[in-house]
């Protein structure tokens, strides 16, 4: 590196810290995503939930949580090198990647409807119709992707959605968070 920040390393920082150095000694460059969030170094997401407000630690985060979530990713890796060769699982990946491109490119035509009373960009309509094209067609069949892809990619899927309904059923018992 030539020494000038990288926006591959940047994070989320109180505003007032830009500027500041990071971990990784480089200085942050400190663009604003917000009036209490700048997107600048490489700061905790604890930093960040206490500028917009609350401790994010101690309300999101257990160490039972942590464990499950650590558990589960392992064995989540696990399971699915051994299904498969490494670049089967990096074909399964570029399929999904590509199926999440189309959604957010008909996200961002949907999403036009709603007004705001703020400046904003807007992208020229035909950049996200291109974008949801393109990544469908390289998404579909006729790409010659193996079956197999397809079939990873639905299983994984299918433990999501198992995994979203028992989220809902353990959530919705709960009462709303003020």
């Amino acid at each position: 590196m030539d020494g000038s920040p990288s926006l591959a390393l940047t994070g989320t920082a109180i505003a007032g810290e830009a500027g500041r150095s990071n971990p990784r000694g480089l200085e942050s460059p400190g663009f604003s995503c917000g009036e209490e969030v700048k997107c600048s170094g490489l700061t905790s997401a604890g930093a960040a939930a206490r500028a917009i407000g609350g401790d994010y630690l101690k309300t999101f985060v257990t160490v039972p949580g942590v464990i499950v979530g650590i558990v589960f990713t392992t064995a989540l890796a696990i399971a699915l090198i051994s299904t498969g060769e490494i670049a089967g699982l990096g074909d399964t990946t570029a399929f999904l990647l590509l199926c999440v491109f189309s959604v957010v490119n008909v996200a961002v035509l949907v999403l036009r409807k709603d007004t705001v009373d703020h400046a904003h960009y807007r992208a020229p309509t035909i950049l996200p119709v291109l974008g949801a094209v393109l990544a469908f067609v390289l998404a579909s069949p006729l790409t010659g992707r193996p079956a197999e892809v397809y079939i990873r990619a639905g299983v994984l899927l299918g433990i999501g959605l198992l995994l979203w309904v028992v989220n809902w059923l353990v959530t919705r018992r709960q009462a709303p968070v003020e």
